[in-house]
């Protein structure tokens, strides 16, 4: 049987899309997150917020691919979500809370819970995250909006975009910007040019 061409294929135009989260937290607001999340999701958060690695590649972490002496992750391009290989700087605060974590001599994965290895985000992890955003009064926010915190970060600490995307593994422009969020603060802090 031919399948016939779809006679409004062209014909359409595509809505716009304006799906962008701007929702950053202030360094309080992230502090007073983590007083409300629990070991692993706590070291978790501090992976994300800091590193701006995704959730499916802290989940799958293991200690082989932390280099605390060299304060690096290396990342294979099996472990990410574009496919391509990448190296994560450690920032100073996870390598304490890495040097602080006790390593389980049955798995190298770095996160447990219960002596097992956490899977994924769902159930459990997924309701004490949202317990822990109400309790922090922080509305509609979710896990991968950390992702959108240590990109901004990261630009407004004065790394250039191609440093950020090689941290964070974005392979286009357009993607990475999507991240970035100009505060209203930073607008108010504009520094002007006066010209004669």
């Amino acid at each position: 049987m031919k399948i016939k061409p779809n006679p409004l294929a062209g014909k359409l135009k595509k809505l716009k899309e304006d799906n962008v989260r701007e929702r950053v937290l202030l360094p309080e607001e992230f502090e007073r997150l983590l007083e409300n999340l629990h070991s692993p999701l706590r070291e978790m958060a501090l992976i994300v917020f800091y590193l701006s690695m995704r959730q499916r590649e802290i989940i799958d972490l293991t200690w082989e691919k932390i280099d605390l002496t060299n304060k690096m992750i290396k990342l294979e391009s099996a472990d990410t979500k574009t496919g391509f290989k990448r190296k994560v700087p450690i920032h100073p605060r996870v390598l304490g809370m890495f040097e602080s974590l006790e390593r389980n001599p049955e798995s190298d994965k770095v996160f447990m819970i219960k002596g097992k290895p956490v899977m994924n985000f769902s159930g459990n992890l997924k309701s004490a995250w949202d317990k822990a955003v109400r309790q922090s009064e922080l509305g509609d926010f979710t896990f991968h909006d950390l992702r959108h915190c240590a990109i901004n970060n990261l630009r407004l600490a004065g790394n250039d975009y191609f440093r950020i995307m090689a941290i964070s593994g974005h392979r286009t422009t357009s993607v990475f910007k999507r991240y970035n969020v100009v505060t209203d603060e930073e607008l108010r802090d504009v520094k002007w040019h006066d010209s004669p």
